[in-house]
């Protein structure tokens, strides 16, 4: 009974690659490489998923071996969160006006 060792250690490297691609990213932002505030916006998206991942594992090492749905639905969960977040930040085809 348990897990498989190598994909939970696959499982953990890809899920912190994918937020050290938002670093590079944040810092040509805060660099001015974009327009208006996005560097902000997107330190506090990095740290946001810095947490979010961090909080992922702290509850991992307390859910049981026995079976991988609770971590899944708090991914599951996560990933609602931020695609509705992502939804509304966006501008809508109609107020956005060609620059």
């Amino acid at each position: 009974v348990g897990l498989d060792f190598a994909s939970i250690t696959i499982g953990g490297a890809l899920v912190l690659g994918g937020c050290g691609v938002l670093c590079p990213m944040m810092y040509g932002m805060a660099l001015g490489l974009f327009e208006r505030d996005h560097g902000l916006i997107g330190g506090l998206i990095s740290a946001l998923c810095y947490l979010a991942v961090s909080g992922a594992m702290a509850i991992a090492a307390v859910l049981p071996e026995a079976t991988q749905a609770p971590i899944g639905w708090l991914y599951l969960g996560l990933c609602a969160v931020a695609g509705t977040l992502l939804a509304i930040s966006l501008p809508s085809t109609r107020q956005a006006t060609p620059t």
